[in-house]
């Protein structure tokens, strides 16, 4: 990726970075769909099916304090800069009956750079 969003993030984040998309479906049995991952700085999820689907920062999902996210365009995000170290921890999902479909878009840093807090001005 090029451009001036690209040169922002990198220097919101202190390295190089990829990003990464694709699509899961969601059970009536909660799975966890995204791992954690330490070096992950954002992700939007978008429920692209037409069911709701309940997520949690854990398996034990209860629809009395699930993340409710609206089928059919619904959405959830999360990044560094607001949610601090949300984003790296997993996320579990699961829907009430049927399935339903969530892309996910997410923002992972694959070096940093030394130049960050600490470093020497090299890419790693």
């Amino acid at each position: 990726m090029v451009g001036a969003a690209a040169e922002f993030v990198a220097a919101l984040v202190g390295g190089f970075f990829v990003v990464r998309e694709r699509d899961v479906t969601l059970t009536t049995t909660a799975a966890e769909f995204i791992r954690n991952d330490p070096e992950r700085v954002a992700y939007l999820v978008v429920v692209t099916g037409a069911t709701e689907a309940q997520l949690a920062f854990n398996i034990q999902i209860a629809v009395a304090t699930a993340i409710r996210i609206a089928g059919a365009g619904g959405f959830f995000s999360t990044n560094v800069r607001e949610d601090f170290t949300l984003p790296a921890v997993s996320l579990y999902g699961r829907v009430a009956v049927g399935t339903t479909t969530v892309h996910i878009v997410e923002i992972i840093r694959v070096s940093r750079d030394v130049a960050s807090p600490g470093g020497a001005g090299v890419s790693v």
